[in-house]
């Protein structure tokens, strides 16, 4: 779907930008952090990757649809 699609570019962007390897990058609910496989309600995007010796944890609030 479009959220597969996007956290795949996603993680293509970050390879590209030197980081690897890409430990998660997914969409989750921004309550309950369940795995999103649509974008329906407040969401977070959570990511983590290295680059180097350095493992960077980082999200982002992602709003609703529509």
């Amino acid at each position: 779907g479009d959220v597969g699609m996007a956290l795949a570019r996603a993680r293509a962007r970050l390879v590209e930008a030197g980081f690897g390897p890409i430990d998660y990058v997914v969409l989750c609910d921004a309550q309950t952090l369940a795995p999103l496989d649509r974008l329906a309600s407040p969401a977070r995007i959570l990511a983590a990757a290295r680059i180097g010796r350095t493992r960077l944890i980082d999200n982002m609030a992602v709003p609703p649809a529509g």
